[in-house]
């Protein structure tokens, strides 16, 4: 047991650093790789189908559909881009959230109640 508290006492911090690095590393290679495939299928949905919807559905019908498209994309990659960069949060921030809400509560209600006695 000696060993191995010694090992991780020595070793731990080094390789949880190199370990950090490898898993930030690998987190930009993923979204790296999920973007380009975004875009491949966004090239191929626009040069490949987005002309054949034209011809069967007519050019209303297939503007339709390649608004809809639009619209799947930009919700797709806003809602991945700011699920990356947005912290999860946790309820201590609820509660300092709640708190500066009933304080702004207070205020704007103390502002509403000013009376005139002249």
């Amino acid at each position: 047991m000696a060993i191995i508290d010694y090992l991780t006492e020595k070793y731990g911090a080094p390789v949880m650093k190199i370990m950090s690095m490898g898993m930030f590393m690998l987190g930009i290679g993923l979204t790296s790789g999920l973007y380009i495939l975004i875009g491949v299928h966004t090239y191929a949905f626009f040069n490949i189908i987005a002309p054949v919807l034209r011809k069967r559905l007519g050019i209303p019908f297939g503007l339709l559909w390649c608004a809809i498209g639009l619209c799947l994309l930009y919700n797709i990659c806003f809602n991945h881009f700011f699920a990356m960069i947005i912290g999860p949060g946790c309820p201590k921030d609820l509660y300092e959230i709640e708190k500066k809400r009933k304080q702004i509560k207070d205020r704007e209600h103390r502002k509403a109640v000013k009376v005139n006695l002249k």
